[in-house]
């Protein structure tokens, strides 16, 4: 959570920042580690939702994009890891008019 907060006052600005982009890992460890419990797991996917905001656009078509929904249509996942995907999503189509332009999953 601490993390989720430091990234809402962060600056679009830092993108580039090395420190920020080693988040990433951790972030994308909690979500994808599914020994570190639903709790854990859905703090990831909430962070994930404020760290995707500061990257680039075509960082966030590529890599996030079918990550978030990949999350979000898994019907074996928690209603609320699935939520907290879907809300990301919705953030970034208003954000991102492309974000909308469908995609092929795996």
């Amino acid at each position: 959570e601490i993390l989720s907060v430091t990234l809402e006052r962060t600056s679009k600005k830092m993108y580039k920042n090395p420190i920020l982009h080693s988040f990433s890992s951790i972030i994308l460890t909690t979500i994808t580690d599914s020994s570190l419990g639903p709790i854990v797991r859905e703090a990831g996917v909430s962070c994930l939702a404020r760290y995707v905001i500061l990257m680039d656009e075509d960082v966030i078509m590529k890599k996030y994009k079918p990550l978030l929904m990949e999350i979000s249509f898994m019907e074996e996942e928690r209603i609320e890891i699935r939520a907290q995907a879907l809300l990301a999503m919705c953030d970034l189509a208003q954000l991102y008019e492309r974000f909308m332009s469908p995609i092929s999953l795996g």
